[in-house]
């Protein structure tokens, strides 16, 4: 999964913070940009300890990547992952813009990034046993539909167990289904 920080707007709900720990815990690899407001970060520090912990604890642990955005100390825990480091601070790329400096990131890593997407991965199996569903949802009409017949219908599509939760956790029942917009589901879902 990817996580874009500065594309977040809503950074003080439950949901948000569940979802972000959620991803912390079951990613498989994670691109650490290091700085000095990466490391005065609450959030980013917690993360940063979780991922240091699987790596070590997990039967499969995640992939670090570090990025050295700007000149920081970075702490003795990181050293294992200082060998593939890419470093933006020294020479010509440190006056480099953003853009020559993302892309000098993408070219360092994507042939890494690549062996760990999620698009090269099989599907996962549906949220419930397709033997647990009643059909009931099809002969009701859209807007009457619970909030569990939405998650049937979820599930008989196949889609992810992350996105299906989202929509429980938001209540969409029928009726909410069918007021959401397309900013809706990227904003909230």
């Amino acid at each position: 999964d990817i996580w874009f920080d500065k594309d977040e707007k809503t950074i003080d709900s439950p949901t948000w913070f569940t979802q972000r720990l959620e991803a912390v815990e079951k990613c498989r690899a994670a691109i650490l940009i290091l700085s000095d407001s990466y490391f005065q970060s609450t959030m980013s520090l917690y993360e940063g300890k979780v991922l240091l912990e699987r790596t070590v604890s997990a039967s499969k642990p995640p992939q670090l990547f570090l990025v050295m955005y700007s000149p920081t100390d970075i702490p003795p825990q990181y050293a294992p992952f200082l060998d593939g480091i890419v470093d933006l601070t020294s020479g010509k790329i440190a006056k480099s813009s953003l853009a020559e400096k993302s892309s000098m990131v993408v070219g360092s890593l994507s042939v890494f990034l690549e062996k760990l997407s999620t698009a090269m991965v099989p599907a996962l199996p549906p949220l419930v046993s397709e033997t647990e569903f009643t059909g009931q949802y099809k002969k009701t009409k859209l807007r009457q539909w619970t909030v569990n017949d939405v998650q049937e219908w979820l599930a008989g599509m196949r889609v992810r167990e992350f996105f299906c939760q989202a929509f429980a956790e938001n209540g969409i029942d029928g009726f909410l289904l069918m007021a959401l917009t397309e900013q809706d589901m990227v904003s909230f879902l």
